[in-house]
């Protein structure tokens, strides 16, 4: 790797995930339906790195539902992919967000379908500090011109 890729490594942005959360959901009820009817929830979130310096990973459990995250980081073009599971579908989503952080906030996009039309995925972490991080879904359904933000969760570290 070159002093300059050195300069840009970006493959340590999860490292701060490391650990036990707790999780404050808030979840539209119907996506891209032009609502403001929420449901909140809590849950617990524990996150590990992978072997080998891969990525990290973290599980969850949700109303109905266990889901886990897996973020591979790709060395060579310095981006990270986050690919979604959940026992609602087990199988590994076949659109990953894809992106990396720039400082404190990490922006990670992804063209998928809703309800059969097409829409563009935004991920969305911010890093309060290191016992407190936000992490937001929006969809949007015109290419990006405008979002709706349907779900956040804040994270709070558990101590250890």
């Amino acid at each position: 790797m070159t002093s300059a890729a050195l300069a840009i490594d970006a493959s340590h942005d999860f490292d701060f995930f490391t650990g036990t959360w707790n999780v404050q959901h808030r979840k539209l009820k119907q996506r891209l339906a032009a609502n403001d009817a929420w449901e909140l929830f809590s849950s617990v979130s524990h996150a590990r790195p992978l072997a080998g310096g891969l990525g990290n990973m973290d599980e969850t459990d949700l109303p109905g539902a266990h889901g886990m995250t897996i973020r591979l980081f790709d060395p060579k073009r310095q981006l990270w992919s986050l690919h979604w599971v959940s026992t609602l579908d087990p199988a590994m989503d076949r659109n990953p967000v894809v992106g990396r952080f720039d400082g404190p906030v990490g922006e990670f996009f992804a063209d998928d379908m809703f309800e059969g039309k097409k829409i563009r995925v935004r991920y969305t972490w911010t890093v309060r500090d290191k016992n407190n991080v936000q992490w937001a879904q929006a969809f949007s359904p015109d290419g990006g011109k405008s979002w709706e933000t349907n779900w956040t969760m804040d994270f709070t570290r558990v101590a250890p």
